[in-house]
Order: structure tokens, then sequence, then C-alpha cells
């Protein structure tokens, strides 16, 4: 959507903007609901990442994620093994 010819550049510039100052503040805390509530934050914070090409961000909502896995993955401790 960057590259979209009928998207003036500014105007991505903004949008990129409001995803940081509007969408990022409500998605950073983690939810205290369920985890479905949480993973489409995760999601949501690794599109507005990919979106602003935001490393840092893109690698906070993977740690985030990978502290949320071993509820989705059960089994025995160990069992879901990290690099």
């Amino acid at each position: 959507m960057r590259e979209y010819g009928g998207w003036p550049a500014a105007e991505v510039k903004g949008f990129q903007g409001m995803l940081r100052r509007a969408l990022y503040p409500l998605l950073s805390p983690p939810s205290r609901w369920n985890g479905n509530v949480d993973l489409t934050q995760i999601a949501a914070l690794l599109s507005v990442a990919v979106f602003n090409e935001d490393g840092a961000l893109f690698r906070a909502a993977l740690r985030r994620l990978d502290v949320r896995t071993p509820a989705y993955c059960p089994g025995p401790p160990g069992a879901v093994k990290r690099p």
C-alpha cells in the first residue's frame, strides 16, 4: 500500500503517524481479558509495525507473542522450544 501510486506520500506519512499516535497506545498494554483479545492486539501490533517499517515494534510484538504461546500450545513443560 505504501507504494500505491494513488496514495500521496504525505498521506501515507500521516496515516503512519495516526497508527503510532492513536492505535499503538491502545494496543501496547497487554489485555487483561482472555487470550484471544491479546492475540488480536498482537496481530494488530505486527500489522502496524510492518506498515510503519518499525523493526523495534515488530520485535516487541513477537516477544509478546512468545510470552502468550505456552497458553495456546499445551504440553509438558519444555514442549515448546525457544530458539
